[in-house]
């Protein structure tokens, strides 16, 4: 059957267009636009407007204001932020404590903490952890390495564990030690409202421990 129709032939109406499949008649229109009171045919020379600068604002790092990107959000606004125990070490305990940290954000040194505060509104995203021992003396030494956060900041060594890093029992011979290397290849993030620190628990005082942890903020 024909494809078109019109309406009330018998007056000579309009003619309607129109695609008949299986005999019903489906109606073809013409995409228009326009504010309210006006109408525009939609056509190379005048499109039909679509707005994409209204998309969500972005919260994290230091990207634009539109999320429209073909860059991971994560990549955007990162900046290095490092954190290592002394070259020198750090005195082993035998009753749990926080380990001081130098602290670099992208390349430049801060003082000495013992903890590590996220920059507010972005997050530092852990993308390795390693810990280590060295004996001093002969005797057996062996160490417990706890990444500990805190919701609102105020970090202690009380804090919920988020990983724990065993160091294997060095030879009773002075400077034996081990190590650990935890590698997080998607990454382990906190928010600018936490706080992280590092804490040691080794089995006697005669002995050195290491650690840093490596990420960046965005």
């Amino acid at each position: 059957m024909a494809d078109n129709f019109t309406g009330n032939a018998m007056a000579g109406g309009d003619t309607f267009a129109a695609d008949d499949v299986g005999g019903a008649k489906y109606m073809r229109v013409k995409s228009v636009w326009g504010a309210d009171g006006s109408v525009n045919d939609t056509s190379a020379a005048a499109p039909m407007p679509i707005n994409v600068t209204t998309l969500p604002t972005l919260t994290k790092g230091t990207q634009g204001s539109t999320g429209l990107s073909v860059q991971s959000l994560k990549d955007g606004g990162r900046v290095i932020v490092n954190c290592a125990s002394a070259l020198s070490g750090t005195a082993c305990v035998t009753s749990e404590a926080l380990i001081a940290f130098n602290i670099s954000r992208d390349g430049a040194a801060t003082a000495s903490a013992t903890s590590m505060t996220v920059t507010a509104a972005k997050r530092w995203r852990i993308q390795a952890i390693t810990v280590g021992l060295i004996s001093t003396s002969a005797a057996v030494l062996s160490a417990r390495f706890c990444l500990r956060m805190e919701p609102n900041g105020g970090v202690t060594g009380s804090s919920p564990i988020i990983a724990l890093l065993p160091v294997a029992s060095a030879p009773a011979t002075a400077q034996q030690g081990g190590q650990m290397f935890l590698q997080i290849p998607d990454g382990l993030e906190f928010s600018g409202t936490q706080q992280i620190a590092l804490t040691q628990l080794c089995s006697v005082t005669t002995g050195l421990v290491y650690a840093s942890i490596v990420g960046y903020e965005y």
